[in-house]
């Protein structure tokens, strides 16, 4: 079965801050991955990069990949979400 991922994301906890530290490990999991799209995030800031595809660079995107507007939006609230694991102890919905 062949691996062919579109989107590496590394989550954090809410009150964790995206740093240089998250970017290194990002980069060192997609070595082996290969996803042309990046994010991190934390739930409250989310970062977008994409690796250009001639070059092999890191761009920042200023909002999330195109490719992302054709899927299928899911309509649940907070509380689904957190009881599945998507949000920490400390997380709120404000």
């Amino acid at each position: 079965e062949q691996f062919d991922p579109e989107l590496l994301v590394e989550c954090k906890a809410e009150y964790i801050s995206i740093s240089a530290k998250t970017a290194e490990q990002v980069a060192r999991y997609n070595q082996k991955v290969g996803a042309p799209y990046l994010l991190m995030t934390n739930g409250i800031a989310d970062f977008w990069y994409a690796i250009n595809k001639e070059s092999g660079k890191v761009e920042e995107l200023h909002e999330h990949p195109d490719f992302l507007d054709s899927r299928e939006q899911l309509e649940h609230d907070f509380d689904h979400w957190k009881q599945r694991g998507f949000a920490g102890e400390k997380a709120s919905p404000e």
